[in-house]
């Protein structure tokens, strides 16, 4: 009997939908507790606005002292913090802080924000500072310009992330098919609500994956084009526990492509399966590697958390 899986953004209930409204960062690192980067009550203390400037570092101080005289806490990072309420951009990239900012809701702003703020000495109405051209894609990788208004709104009116009621079990090799980074993955995936578990205490063979997503219920596996996680039966038995088996864009593109006319997502599980030429290639090849034993994923955010295997 095949499992049910929840689709795409599921409605959560109870004490799982109560973690998801929750932005407290405390990550279960195996037997552990790690609590990263301070508490959720830091904007609520700081006038409701958190913001991650960005720019020169003349810039970067005059933002940080607008931020400062309106009564809110600001902070220059290459990383995401789940308590940010704002991110400051320049330039529209596929970063962390952004791929996280959009899957968590957040407001993504151009520079201007906080000049018309100190201009006006108030907090302005954000709407005509946000990352937003639903006419507009990077030609060089698509990605979407309309997709921080998206996910804001889709937060707003539903209560939860594109990842929500989702488990993911990540088996990527650091050093040859993690581009971005499991480490990345797993923090989009808990900013838009959903549990990411780095499966790095064991050999990240087809057996091995498949009996570890059966006991951590995943309902999605990531694995690279050419990993020793992937065989010729994975997705079949993956699939018995109701599990679907993609590779790292899966997640990407979900956050960051525009969908389709009448579609809800952009990216569909059957259109990300790790390569069979290069899953074939590895086969012939005999090749034999072991996934690293790497850190403790400290992935959390609006509601999701990251466990390390």
């Amino acid at each position: 009997v095949v499992a049910a899986r929840p689709g795409f953004g599921a409605p959560l209930a109870g004490a799982a939908r109560s973690r998801a409204l929750d932005s407290a960062r405390n990550v279960r690192a195996g037997a552990g507790s790690v609590q990263q980067r301070g508490g959720t009550s830091r904007a609520a203390k700081c006038g409701g606005r958190y913001v991650l400037v960005a720019g020169r570092s003349s810039e970067r101080q005059q933002q940080m002292a607008t931020v400062s005289r309106l009564g809110g806490r600001s902070a220059h990072l290459h990383c995401y913090d789940p308590g940010v309420t704002h991110i400051v951009i320049r330039e529209f990239r596929r970063t962390e802080k952004m791929l996280c900012a959009c899957a968590a809701g957040k407001w993504v702003v151009k520079p201007s924000y906080l000049e018309s703020c100190g201009n006006f000495g108030e907090w302005v109405p954000e709407h005509a500072h946000e990352w937003h051209n639903p006419r507009k894609c990077e030609p060089d990788n698509g990605i979407w310009h309309g997709a921080p208004r998206r996910w804001r709104t889709f937060w707003e009116k539903h209560q939860r992330g594109p990842f929500a009621g989702q488990r993911y079990l990540i088996c990527l090799d650091e050093g040859t098919d993690a581009s971005p980074p499991a480490q990345v993955i797993a923090q989009v995936i808990c900013a838009g609500g959903g549990e990411a578990e780095l499966m790095q205490s064991a050999p990240a063979t087809p057996a091995n994956v498949a009996a570890r997503a059966r006991s951590s219920r995943a309902t999605f596996v990531i694995a690279g084009d050419g990993s020793p996680a992937v065989g010729p039966n994975l997705l079949a038995e993956l699939r018995k526990g109701g599990a679907e088996l993609v590779t790292a864009t899966f997640v990407m593109d979900l956050v960051m492509k525009q969908p389709a006319a009448g579609a809800e997502h952009s990216a569909g599980p059957a259109d990300y399966r790790p390569s069979p030429a290069a899953v074939g290639a590895f086969l012939v090849a005999g090749k034999k590697r072991k996934a690293p034993a790497g850190k403790a994923a400290v992935a959390a955010g609006r509601g999701g958390k990251a466990l390390r295997a």
